[in-house]
């Protein structure tokens, strides 16, 4: 989309190592940058921030809620297609759920995270 972003981690760096790598032997591969989480690793309060792109800032806008001791934000737009999350404190499964919802249609809510009704499953986006 042309817009330029500084990500000043590593898996973007292996992401595009690997593609160049490909590339130069003889296998031509586009980079290809999924959404990556920014993990704030506190022991005490872990954090993982998907920035939305700065394409959807104007047109969209950050939905809180609380969900099962969570502080879950999420960033959609007019249409209700989520394009960033914040979620505190952080859990990874939680954070996959997430980041596999992006660019998913919601309508004008929000996708919220219940719990599973089986012991031992991890939660479910519901719409």
């Amino acid at each position: 989309d042309g817009e330029t972003l500084t990500m000043p981690y590593v898996a973007p760096l292996m992401t595009a190592a690997r593609a160049i790598a490909r590339t130069l032997s003889g296998e031509a591969t586009a980079i290809d940058f999924k959404a990556m989480p920014v993990l704030v690793k506190t022991p005490s309060y872990p954090i993982a921030l998907v920035p939305p792109p700065r394409s959807v800032m104007a047109e969209g806008g950050w939905h809180d809620s609380t969900e099962d001791g969570r502080a879950v934000s999420r960033f959609c737009d007019a249409k209700g297609v989520l394009h960033g999350f914040g979620l505190a404190p952080h859990e990874p499964g939680l954070r996959q759920q997430l980041l596999a919802a992006l660019g998913t249609q919601f309508g004008s809510e929000p996708p919220t995270v219940q719990k599973a009704t089986q012991p031992g499953s991890e939660a479910n986006i519901q719409n």
